[in-house]
């Protein structure tokens, strides 16, 4: 499986994040040395997780590499595209997680799924930098659409922990 994400609102000055992990995870979170393995939203943030590669040299481990960030509308969200191959098809989905502001005026997080089994070789132009009505004009659908009230909403999961 191939997974791809972006991150909104990481470099933004006035966003408020913790993250975990080595000074070089710090400035890289993009590069190959790691891959996104959990994103949960829990206690009003966005939570990402990260696996080590085989690549990363042994200097560069830490015990976690994560990011956490608090909602902020318009600023702060997060596309994860996953493409399985399936025989002629593609099955793509998007997670998306946007901040927005709910009746009440508080910030909160809204996570959307699209999912669309897309031919070869069309999925190569798919980009991370999409909307709703992009997806929607692709022939992607929406399965999950939910805003964070509380519970713990699973956005990506590509292992589970051991307990």
């Amino acid at each position: 499986m191939e997974v791809r994400y972006h991150i909104d609102g990481l470099n933004a000055p006035d966003t408020d994040l913790d993250v975990r992990g080595s000074v070089y995870f710090i400035g890289n979170p993009y590069s190959h040395y790691y891959s996104l393995q959990m994103v949960i939203i829990e206690k009003e943030q966005l939570c990402l997780y990260f696996g080590t590669t085989e690549s990363l040299p042994e200097n560069l481990h830490a015990q976690q590499h994560s990011i956490k960030l608090r909602p902020k509308a318009g600023k702060v969200g997060l596309v994860v595209r996953s493409i399985e191959t399936r025989g002629d098809c593609n099955d793509v989905v998007y997670d998306m997680v946007t901040s927005e502001q709910s009746a009440n005026g508080k910030h909160c997080f809204r996570y959307r799924r699209y999912e669309a089994a897309i031919e070869r070789p069309r999925h190569c132009n798919l980009s991370l930098n999409v909307s709703d009505a992009y997806l929607k004009s692709q022939d992607f659908i929406v399965t999950h659409d939910e805003v964070f009230s509380g519970n713990p909403i699973e956005v990506f999961v590509r292992w589970r922990p051991s307990c």
